[in-house]
């Protein structure tokens, strides 16, 4: 259901999404299974550092196999190397691909073995100026 929550309309806005909610209550309580119940493998793109870093962290911990997958290869292997420190059992591997690079992306892609079962986009670069990938996109896009 969307609403737009208008000044006259608010409370019965609200009655009614509560009411709709209160339909769901067995499925808000079922529990979900974690990562490791289903065995997933989780790239995350930026990961070497604040959101991508916190997220990879919270993965692992939950049991999932987590890919940190970077441009830099020292940076990824710090990233993993502070994760297994905090969690000795982790399931966690570094992958080294430069997404302004389709050859180092493809590099990388060869790289994983077995399949991914999520992917996570969060490696971003904002430069201020434009420029180009090596195969001519945007720097911001490609």
């Amino acid at each position: 259901m969307i609403g737009l929550m208008i000044p006259d309309i608010s409370n019965t806005f609200f009655a009614v999404l509560t009411a709709t909610a209160s339909r769901y209550d067995d499925v808000r309580s079922a529990s979900m299974p974690s990562p490791s119940e289903v065995s997933m493998r989780i790239v995350i793109t930026g990961a070497t550092s604040g959101i991508g870093f916190a997220t990879a962290r919270a993965l692992t911990a939950g049991g999932a196999h987590v890919l940190i997958a970077g441009r830099h290869p020292e940076r990824n292997e710090q990233a993993a190397d502070r994760i297994r420190s905090e969690l000795p059992a982790a399931s966690i591997e570094a992958v080294t691909l430069d997404l302004a690079s389709l050859e180092s992306v493809r590099r990388g892609a060869a790289d994983i073995r077995g399949p991914i079962d999520v992917l996570i986009c969060n490696a971003g670069i904002v430069t201020g100026s434009y420029g180009t990938t090596e195969d001519g996109f945007e720097l911001t896009v490609g």
